[in-house]
């Protein structure tokens, strides 16, 4: 073979391997695919941070309450002897006796203390004896030795109590009237009966007695009108504002002939003291019954006293010792406003708004079975 022909392979001419096409061609990644990874490693490093956070928060926390614990101890500690405490500053094993003896005092002084509650709680619960307020004395007003005079006259005036009682009370009026025949008034609207005496009614003042008397009244057949107008508050003179509302309730209701002022008593002993008075045997209040002689004609203000002495009469006789004598005094009050006026003091401060109901619903009774025919 020629030499010229013959080309020998050379080193750099050599190829080493062939290029070959991939089985799988490259993906083209998009943006977001790119990012993903990065954005994980920061949300990463974002909890690695918290929780970091979190555990140091936690060990100053703990730190805290032992320092805290430490000076608690150092406190405790400093109570004690000094002879109980070693070099480091803790408690000494021979200390255990002084510990004991603390913890025991401790306790007794608990117990000492609880005891002292308790015993103060049954002190303000339960009265001692010289707290406990005593009752009210009790009065009679029937007054039996002042029976047969049947009244006290505070007047000059001569009263035939006899002749009154002989000649009786004649005036009547037609049976289930539909008009207003009696006005059941209240000049001292604001009396107030022995609240701690218990009442099943929120209303404690002579407006419960008034209440008991009008619809007992009105029961019977005798038409009844009830005015709670207030006359006794302020400065005013009561007696003036009652005697408005009277002749105002007048030209209402111009068929009443009788008009009956509510009031319950005040009564006192020597030492000024109030007093209760004795109650029926049925647990009513004693009632007194009044006349006042100055505004009225000498035949009107004697015909009161004719229904007084009558009403006095039925009353004790239903209920035995339940009326006072008839109290005939000076005064005008307003008695000329009306054909018959009476003032009707039912029980006193001291008398409970039951025991009051009780009599004036007695009065009711007594008045009706005069006046209706």
């Amino acid at each position: 073979m020629r030499k010229d022909v013959i080309k020998r392979e050379k080193m750099e001419d050599r190829v080493l391997y062939e290029p070959n096409e991939p089985l799988f061609p490259p993906v083209k990644r998009r943006r977001w695919t790119r990012r993903a990874p990065r954005a994980l490693f920061c949300l990463f490093l974002l909890i690695a941070a918290t929780l970091a956070c979190i555990y140091v928060g936690a060990k100053v926390s703990s730190r805290r309450e032992d320092e805290t614990g430490g000076a608690h101890t150092s406190e405790q500690n400093a109570t004690l002897p000094a002879e109980s405490l070693n070099g480091d500053g803790q408690l000494d094993g021979n200390a255990t006796e002084t510990e004991t003896e603390t913890e025991e005092s401790i306790g007794e002084s608990e117990t000492v203390r609880e005891t002292e509650s308790v015993q103060d709680v049954q002190s303000v619960s339960e009265p001692t004896q010289d707290e406990v307020t005593e009752p009210p004395a009790v009065t009679d007003i029937s007054e039996i030795e002042l029976g047969e005079r049947y009244i006290v006259n505070y007047t000059s005036k001569k009263i035939d109590v006899a002749g009154l009682i002989d000649r009786g009370f004649v005036h009547s009026v037609p049976y289930a009237s539909q008009a207003p025949v009696v006005l059941v008034i209240h000049t001292h609207t604001s009396e107030k009966y022995n609240e701690s005496a218990g009442s099943e009614n929120k209303i404690n003042s002579v407006v419960a007695a008034g209440d008991r008397l009008v619809a007992t009244l009105n029961f019977h057949g005798l038409s009844t009108v009830h005015c709670t107008v207030i006359h006794d508050e302020g400065d005013d003179n009561a007696y003036l504002a009652a005697r408005d509302t009277i002749l105002m309730m007048l030209r209402i209701y111009p068929t009443v002939k009788y008009v009956i002022d509510v009031h319950r008593m005040i009564l006192r002993d020597e030492s000024g003291g109030e007093m209760k008075t004795q109650t029926t045997k049925d647990g009513a209040s004693q009632i007194k019954l009044g006349v006042y002689t100055d505004v009225k004609r000498e035949g009107d203000w004697q015909d009161d006293v004719s229904l007084a002495l009558a009403l006095r009469a039925t009353l004790n006789t239903d209920t035995e010792r339940i009326c006072a004598p008839i109290s005939v005094s000076h005064g005008g009050l307003n008695g000329d406003i009306c054909r018959f006026y009476l003032t009707a003091e039912i029980g006193s401060s001291c008398d409970s708004v039951n025991e009051a109901k009780l009599a004036a619903q007695k009065l009711g009774e007594a008045l009706a079975r005069l006046i209706v025919n």
